[in-house]
């Protein structure tokens, strides 16, 4: 059945009753009319400039499918949309996506894409160099090398940048205060984490902004290294060095956490290791625990069962994730895992959210920064670009940003160089 303006709003209506997640984008939808098959009107009971969240996310469902159902579990595993791909088929080993020949800009090049699921990046890269596989994300950067010698791959740089973060759990005892926080961002060395880990390519976080963004805050700089400073601030707060380990404590208190991060993920588990090391020298023990993807989810978006968690971010310019981040109404309703609440923060996010004028928004998001440094939710890291390796093969990647395999619509293989894995 074709896409109408049925399914949009059918789906608009179902996302705002859910009242999680992505449909706090649509807070201030009053009502969604249906003008013509392919037409709708969106009345706001007042201006919100978080309704692009809503357009951008907010996939479409076919309401003939859905509308007298209340279970969508089987839905969910077995998805209809109306983009580029359509799904054929999900196990452990793979995803299979089949171009949708009814899509409305035309059939994409591509017939087939298939994901498939490996343990490690290691196992990603020795796929590729066998040309097993096409395409890998998420380079890391001791790769670039492997791969400069190999006349088969190209390396791009237009996928969006990432921000790493070490968030804490705010109901922890331990992260409930915000000077105890900004004393962990200054006992870490982020420098040498980038000169270590990303082999220089990345640039130090001062927070949730990328500096090439236009709303990004340059009065606000990243913690600097200061050790001292931090193991002082921890004193004043009651916290010494216990004689016999060398660790932290207030009372019979221990300063020690574990940090939780995805099996497989070699750059995050490295850059864990030296930050235990770096924290260690001021006596706080930070444990490495590494789970499966599906527990990794479980436990930190559902359950909220870690005391900090190894973090890595996409933050698109037309989609803002600092609401349902850091709002404290989207601790219980959308993703903010850390239970991060402040009300400075709050209430920038809501102007930011609400306010008319491009200026008073832009004022908004400043003060936004300010405070998110103020009180940081967890340790800022460094934001680092998304490089992607793919096959020369491959004509047609765009130059502009990428953000998903969507962008591939427009990319093709020659004829006499097309081949099945």
């Amino acid at each position: 059945t074709p896409l109408d303006a049925d399914d949009l709003k059918f789906t608009f209506e179902s996302m705002k009753n859910i009242q999680r997640g992505l449909s706090h984008g649509l807070t201030y939808v009053k009502e969604v009319r249906v003008l013509d098959p392919h037409s709708i009107r969106i009345v706001l009971s007042r201006p919100d400039d978080l309704l692009s969240n809503a357009f951008a996310s907010i996939m479409i469902a076919p309401r003939h499918l859905l509308e007298h159902e209340t279970d969508f579990s089987e839905f969910n595993r077995h998805p209809i949309g109306s983009g580029p791909y359509r799904f054929v088929k999900q196990d452990e080993e793979e995803i299979i996506l089949e171009a949708n020949e009814r899509y409305f800009e035309g059939k994409p090049h591509l017939d087939r894409i298939v994901i498939k699921i490996l343990p490690s990046q290691e196992a990603n890269l020795s796929h590729l160099i066998a040309g097993k596989i096409d395409m890998v994300f998420l380079l890391n950067p001791e790769d670039y090398g492997a791969l400069s010698g190999i006349s088969d791959i190209r390396i791009y740089h237009n996928w969006y940048p990432l921000v790493y973060l070490l968030t804490f759990n705010m109901k922890n005892q331990l992260f409930k205060d915000a000077e105890v926080r900004r004393a962990l961002n200054l006992a870490v060395d982020k420098q040498q984490i980038i000169n270590r880990v990303l082999n220089g390519k990345g640039t130090i976080a001062a927070g949730t902004f990328d500096t090439r963004d236009r709303d990004f805050n340059r009065k606000v700089s990243p913690f600097p290294y200061r050790p001292d400073l931090a193991h002082r601030i921890l004193e004043e707060k009651g916290w010494r060095i216990d004689a016999v380990d060398q660790i932290l404590k207030k009372g019979k208190k221990r300063f020690e956490f574990s940090a939780l991060t995805m099996e497989g993920d070699d750059l995050n588990i490295k850059a864990l290791w030296i930050i235990q090391e770096q924290l260690r020298k001021i006596g706080v023990k930070m444990n490495v625990q590494t789970v499966p993807f599906d527990e990794y989810v479980e436990r930190v978006m559902r359950k909220k069962d870690f005391e900090g968690t190894f973090i890595y971010l996409i933050l698109r310019p037309y989609y803002n994730s600092n609401f349902i981040l850091w709002h404290s109404s989207q601790i219980e309703k959308g993703i903010n895992f850390s239970s991060y609440s402040n009300p400075k923060v709050d209430s920038s996010l809501e102007k930011a959210r609400l306010s008319p004028g491009l200026e008073d928004r832009r004022s908004a998001w400043l003060e936004f920064q300010q405070a998110l440094h103020d009180d940081p939710p967890g340790i800022f890291l460094f934001w680092r670009d998304m490089p992607i390796a793919i096959n020369k093969r491959f004509r047609g990647i765009p130059e502009h940003r990428m953000e998903s395999l969507r962008d591939l619509v427009d990319v093709w293989v020659p004829k006499d160089e097309q081949v099945n894995h």
